[in-house]
């Protein structure tokens, strides 16, 4: 765990915690990550989740718990992993009782680990609080939500490996 500026990181791929728009935030000098990022990447960013939500999304709100990548321009980090979290106010329960936000918080982390493997020799990815900022969700439930997530995916990769070193024997 680390904290600090993640404009400032030279990593493979840092994360944005998007809105569902993912063109950023239109508030002059807002101090929300999604506005850092693009800021700090420039104009190309924009540019580049416009053309993602033209022509992949058709102009529909990007899903929660989803991942895109994106260059990351003018940034030391290569890549962007837009990923939109949970609104708290906006809570649903599901049938087994489960708080659904958790659960989409937990898909954010797991799909932006998903695309790091996708895209081939990415080594490091820097995660900011997903959904603690103007969405709400409180940060020490957020905090337990990644770990968890990023935890159970590192052990999920790891028996995957062991299992096609034991099929290659």
């Amino acid at each position: 765990v680390w904290k600090g500026d993640i404009t400032k990181v030279n990593a493979d791929a840092i994360v944005n915690a998007a809105n569902e728009g993912m063109l950023g935030c239109f508030q002059p000098e807002h101090r929300c990550i999604d506005n850092v990022i693009h800021a700090q990447a420039g104009p190309r960013l924009r540019a580049a989740c416009r053309e993602y939500m033209v022509t992949v999304r058709h102009g529909k709100p990007e899903e929660t718990g989803q991942c895109f990548i994106t260059p990351g321009f003018s940034l030391p980090a290569k890549h962007v992993l837009h990923t939109v979290g949970p609104i708290w106010r906006d809570l649903v329960m599901m049938p087994n009782g489960k708080n659904r936000a958790d659960e989409l918080l937990k898909s954010c982390y797991v799909e932006c680990l998903n695309t790091t493997v996708k895209e081939k020799g990415m080594k490091s990815v820097v995660f900011c609080c997903v959904s603690t900022g103007l969405f709400g969700f409180p940060k020490k439930r957020a905090a337990r939500v990644a770990l968890t997530a990023v935890q159970e995916w590192i052990n999920k990769q790891q028996q995957q490996q062991q299992q096609q070193q034991q099929q290659q024997q």
